[in-house]
């Protein structure tokens, strides 16, 4: 159904005003670390991030010679070995990525539920989206399958055009083509991925936990009831939401400068960081939750922001009556 009344604008003071009631009104610490520990649950291993410095080794060609020799008849000495400490390490990867996605797949439901019902709670929250949660994990982890085999194709796409290059030693048409072709799949994998994973977390685990349904159920709604006749409107909410985290990127970077770093550092400190964080977090989640509410009133998920009864009680006048 096409909705013409869609504004990416409004949504944007009713996600402030929710969290600033949520968050600041009757302020209370600890409310604060339970859905601090809910929104670190749901973003667990999609932020942070390290970096290396990697030492460049000098030497002469027949020292490198040398050194590549060495290292390959170690490997032959010891390949069955190196054979099962990689298989190891791969599969506790495996594993440990897996896990993340589990955790985070159930932390989206409590968080959201944290955010809708205004109540810091962990323990019901896990119990009761379970089901919702496994459908969400199952669904990421054979995406992230699929991302995975589409990454593969395309660099090997990428390697059978530069094979000549590659073979003849040289650096020619064969090569750059490799580079554009590679570049463009690869660019265009990328965004699609970044754009499906928005669409998931903003739009289709909000409609699950609404409808209580399978996440195949909710692609269905979101593509044929809300997207199909609305797709304008939905590029302006991320093309909004886009400059609304540039707007509050400045911001963070302005904090790191005014403590000199400090700031950084307790960001970057796992779920404390997430905790300071909150009230930015929590106005993410709100801002597509109050934006699918214009939709009509069955995608209505705070019945009336509590701030704004609160408001309206504390505007009437009181009874002077004797």
């Amino acid at each position: 159904m096409k909705n013409n009344n869609i504004s990416v604008t409004k949504p944007l003071q009713h996600a402030f005003d929710w969290t600033k009631y949520v968050l600041f009104e009757n302020f209370d610490i600890g409310k604060w670390f339970i859905m601090g520990f809910c929104a670190w649950i749901a973003f667990l291993g999609e932020s942070g991030g390290g970096g290396a410095n990697f030492n460049s080794f000098r030497g002469g060609r027949g020292r490198k010679a040398h050194s590549l020799q060495n290292f390959w008849n170690f490997v032959i000495d010891h390949f069955l070995i190196i054979i099962i400490v990689t298989s190891v390490i791969i599969i506790i990867i495996i594993l440990a990525t897996l896990l993340v996605q589990w955790l985070s797949s159930r932390g989206k439901f409590m968080f959201l539920d944290c955010t809708v019902k205004n109540k810091a709670a962990v323990k019901d929250p896990w119990r009761q989206f379970k089901h919702l949660a496994n459908s969400l994990f199952i669904f990421r982890v054979l995406f992230g399958l699929a991302f995975f085999i589409l990454f593969v194709f395309v660099a090997f796409i990428s390697f059978v055009i530069a094979w000549p290059d590659i073979t003849g030693k040289i650096f020619s048409a064969n090569a750059i083509s490799s580079i554009i072709v590679g570049g463009t799949l690869f660019f265009i994998l990328i965004t699609a991925t970044i754009i499906i994973q928005n669409i998931l977390f903003d739009f289709i685990v909000p409609i699950m936990y609404k409808k209580n349904i399978a996440i195949l159920k909710a692609i269905h709604i979101f593509k044929n009831d809300l997207l199909a006749e609305n797709v304008k409107s939905f590029i302006l909410f991320y093309l909004m939401k886009i400059l609304v985290f540039i707007a509050i990127g400045i911001l963070v970077i302005a904090a790191y400068c005014l403590t000199c770093c400090i700031a950084c550092c307790l960001f970057a400190i796992p779920y404390l960081g997430t905790v300071i964080l909150l009230p930015v977090i929590m106005f993410k989640r709100c801002y597509s939750i109050f934006f699918l509410e214009q939709f009509g009133d069955e995608w209505v998920f705070i019945t009336k922001p509590s701030c704004e009864i609160v408001t309206a009680n504390q505007q009437q006048p009181t009874d002077q009556s004797p």
